[in-house]
């Protein structure tokens, strides 16, 4: 404590500092702010003065801060456009990602989650679970029968779906997989669970 008291009057980055595996379990239960990760999320105009965005996110980086930068004015414009006209002015603006699905993402990312999904013929549904989970694991988060009865998931990429844009196309192009329960589980992928109980 002393050790960290000292860094924090410093003006030290304490998430830059080594810990033993003892320390650690003791700092946990602290829960200090300083140590949790950061996003920033700069909502940038016309206004904003050249060349203080740039400073700004300069000084930010060397931090280790993860950043979004989103123009507030224009989205909330774009909001307000008939759905079939804001996707073209969307791509027409080099815009990808609104920021609210940015935000989600970079917070899923800093917490080590990946979100997966299951397609229904009416309903799609995304699944958050922590990197490095296998899918017997993740089918659980759908429900416990899953887990319990696992035999094998179907998967396939969001990408791959989208592009071809029908499962029958996917499964035409032999891009639908047969996995185990030990497969690790890949940010966007599509799966269905076959189970037995």
């Amino acid at each position: 404590c002393e050790r960290l008291k000292k860094q924090l009057e410093e003006g030290v980055d304490i998430r830059k500092t080594e810990f033993t595996e003892q320390e650690q379990g003791f700092i946990y239960y602290y829960n200090l702010i300083s140590l949790k990760k950061r996003l920033l999320i700069l909502n940038k105009n016309d206004a904003t003065p050249a060349g203080l965005e740039n400073q700004t996110l300069e000084m930010l980086r060397k931090g280790e801060t993860n950043i979004l930068v989103f123009d507030g004015k224009l989205e909330l414009e774009m909001s307000e456009l008939p759905s079939e006209d804001r996707e073209s002015f969307k791509k027409d603006m080099g815009i990808e990602y609104f920021s609210s699905e940015l935000i989600q993402r970079e917070s899923l990312k800093l917490l080590d989650y990946i979100t997966f999904f299951t397609v229904g013929e009416d309903e799609c549904r995304s699944w958050p679970v922590k990197m490095g989970s296998n899918a017997r694991t993740s089918a659980g988060k759908i429900h416990s029968d899953l887990e319990k009865g696992f035999i094998r998931a179907e998967v396939v990429h969001c990408d791959d779906l989208i592009r071809l844009g029908a499962m029958a196309e996917v499964k035409k192009q032999n891009l639908l997989r047969l996995e185990g329960g030990e497969y690790i589980v890949k940010d966007g992928d599509i799966m269905h669970v076959r189970f037995n109980l």
